[in-house]
């Protein structure tokens, strides 16, 4: 550790500088911003000492959204890389953080049993540590991944404390967002679409189309197309795109990336 600090360049810490600031837009859904940093980016390993923040994941978490820069092999080679060197090195931070990644990597580009497996190995790794932030800080998609395991594994107690967070979480966002064009709560939109309504919702609203969010949920796109008119009837709405405009007068942090209609 003084070797390293001794011959500590200003350059490396521009570089540890401008990873986090990807990090941070990364966690604020502007992905713009992240991918303007990446020329100003190396995403160079740090010391080993450098345990909670990781340069190579915040890359990874880049790759997964920027799909028109980095192709789905370029981050499943990145991805098995980071678990083999993981594995040989007894670096279970490392593997507690990327395993959740992989998961979600299959999720949208690979196979959804792999990424159920992915899941449950991560789950495995971090019980023993009690670490729960790595999985919530993933947001939307990892919640929904949770939601897709079985109800003997989601009552386990770590796995419940997960979930009961992200709901809580989600919950106070919608409480705190809610509102309709006079600013008062709209209780009754709410009340009026079902769970799986919503969660369909929430993904039209990031930007999936019916096909993708089909695979997401795990039914067909004819029943996505079947549930998007249900939807459009309780709003009040002829398509997705004015469903997507009135609910971003009543769930605005749901449209926090962008949307391709």
């Amino acid at each position: 550790m003084h070797a390293y600090t001794r011959n500590f360049e200003i350059a490396k810490l521009k570089n540890i500088v401008t990873t986090f600031e990807i990090e941070v837009a990364l966690k604020r859904n502007n992905l713009e911003l992240a991918k303007s940093l990446i020329p100003k980016a190396t995403f160079e390993p740090f010391p080993i000492f450098h345990l909670f923040f990781i340069p190579q994941l915040t890359k990874v978490k880049l790759m997964l959204k920027a799909v028109d820069i980095y192709s789905p092999e370029e981050t499943k080679l990145q991805l098995e890389q980071l678990i083999e060197f993981g594995k040989l090195s007894y670096h279970t931070t490392l593997l507690i953080q990327t395993y959740p990644l992989f998961a979600l990597w299959h999720l949208k580009f690979g196979d959804k049993n792999e990424a159920l497996t992915n899941l449950k190995i991560s789950i495995d790794l971090a019980r023993e540590t009690g670490n729960v932030r790595n999985f919530l800080d993933l947001g939307e998609e990892m919640r929904i991944l949770f939601n897709r395991l079985s109800p003997e594994e989601k009552d386990e107690p770590f796995v419940k404390q997960i979930i009961k967070t992200f709901n809580s979480t989600k919950q106070k966002s919608i409480n705190s967002t809610i509102i309709n064009q006079n600013n008062e709560i709209d209780l009754e939109a709410i009340d009026e679409l079902s769970e799986k309504e919503l969660e369909i919702l929430r993904l039209v609203a990031i930007g999936f189309q019916n096909k993708e969010i089909a695979d997401k949920v795990f039914l067909s796109p004819a029943t996505i197309k079947t549930y998007l008119y249900r939807i459009y009837g309780k709003l009040g709405v002829k398509n997705r795109i004015s469903a997507v405009t009135k609910t971003k007068q009543l769930y605005p942090t749901l449209l926090s990336q962008r949307i391709t209609s």
